[in-house]
């Protein structure tokens, strides 16, 4: 039977510049990569919580969401705007640590959430 993993990263405040943020991420990546190959599984999938580099004010700022789908779309475009620097400059460099380390899934799950208070 095949044993399965998941390996969270949380990343924190990520200030300074977007391409310290971008490199910060990619590193978090390369780390959660690593610990994987040390696992007893047999696959894992990488997975960054972005909870933590929400802005959660500016979220929260219009009031209470109408439905689902307009707080999925705002979460979504504050993690867009993060993530353009990390695709633009860092995403390439994992290419060749998932061609290595074999029991990471050459996919990275993204997360966030925002409480509702």
């Amino acid at each position: 039977m095949a044993r399965f993993a998941l390996d969270v990263c949380n990343l924190h405040a990520m200030g300074g510049t977007p391409a310290s943020a971008a490199k910060n991420l990619r590193a978090n990546i390369e780390k959660a990569c690593q610990q994987i190959e040390r696992a007893s599984c047999d696959k894992a999938v990488v997975v960054v919580n972005m909870k933590n580099v929400l802005d959660h004010p500016l979220l929260r700022s219009t009031g209470a969401f109408p439905h689902s789908t307009v707080a999925r779309w705002a979460i979504n475009a504050q993690i867009g705007e993060l993530l353009k620097p990390f695709y633009e400059n860092e995403a390439v460099a994992l290419e060749p640590i998932f061609a290595v380390n074999h029991r990471a899934a050459p996919v990275v799950a993204l997360v966030a959430h925002t409480p509702s208070w």
